[in-house]
């Protein structure tokens, strides 16, 4: 967005707009990059608990479903929007 606007000064508004726009979702992906510190957490538990590959198979379930619910709400929020033509 910054060399966007660096680049066109005019779209600067629109940038400001669309900016304004898309902080809620700025929000929920902070915190749920919290939410994820937690599980991580609980995997070093089960791991100091003598579970060592059951929480290796946590871990990658883990980081693998969190990747693709986000893929899965990203392209649902944004699918079919086209960018604006300058």
């Amino acid at each position: 967005m910054l060399l966007l606007v660096v680049s066109r000064p005019d779209l600067l508004d629109a940038a400001k707009v669309a900016t304004a726009e898309t902080n809620v979702f700025r929000v929920l992906f902070f915190a749920m990059t919290f939410s994820d510190r937690r599980r991580l957490r609980t995997s070093r538990k089960l791991r100091q608990e003598g579970i060592g590959r059951l929480a290796l198979v946590y871990v990658v379930c883990l980081f693998g479903f969190i990747h693709l619910g986000r893929l899965a709400v990203s392209w649902i929020f944004f699918h079919g929007i086209v960018p604006p033509r300058a």
